[in-house]
C-alpha cells in the first residue's frame, strides 16, 4: 500500500471514533432522559454489546 494510503487510512481511523462518539453524544435521544440519568444510560449504552453478568456465570 502506497504510503499516501497508509497516511490517509491513519486520519481516518483516528477520525471515526471521534466523529461517533459526537453523533451519539449530541442525539436527541439524550434530551428525553433525566438530566440525573444520562450518564448511567451512557454508560450503559457503551456496554451494551458485553454479555450480562449472569450470562458470564452460567457458561
Amino acid at each position: 500500500m502506497p504510503q499516501h494510503e497508509c497516511r490517509a487510512r491513519g486520519v481516518w481511523c483516528r477520525a471515526s471514533p471521534r466523529c461517533l462518539s459526537i453523533e451519539v453524544s449530541t442525539n436527541p435521544f439524550w434530551d428525553s432522559a433525566d438530566l440525573g440519568d444520562r450518564v448511567g444510560a451512557r454508560m450503559a449504552l457503551k456496554h451494551a454489546h458485553e454479555p450480562a453478568e449472569s450470562e458470564d456465570r452460567a457458561a
